[in-house]
């Protein structure tokens, strides 16, 4: 068997888990103008879930963290915003102490 007579896709499947459910089904739902499965409760796993077909024919399964790994990443990134680091801060003041160029 040639692997150029074969379609794109075919036998693989890519999984991915998100931390943002929501974003990502919004996301998918703007891209396919279908769902290859609508939004469900996987019963092995129960966590959300949901499937698309990309545009080059792959099955894409999308699935929401579960909440003992959401509580870990959660614990991981307690503040999403950066906050500056004395490194950062040391480099503002320098860049504060030039002196400025006239034109």
């Amino acid at each position: 068997m040639n692997p150029e007579d074969g379609t794109p896709g075919n036998g693989l499947l890519l999984f991915f888990r998100v931390d943002d459910y929501g974003a990502a089904l919004r996301r998918a739902r703007a891209l396919v103008p279908q769902l290859a499965e609508e939004p469900h409760v996987n019963p092995n796993t129960r966590t959300k879930e949901f499937s698309l077909l990309d545009p080059d024919g792959y099955y894409v399964t999308i699935s929401a963290l579960s909440r003992t790994e959401r509580a870990a990443v959660a614990k991981q990134r307690p503040n999403k915003r950066l906050q500056p680091t004395k490194a950062h801060a040391g480099v503002r003041q320098s860049a504060a102490k030039r002196p400025r160029l006239r034109g």
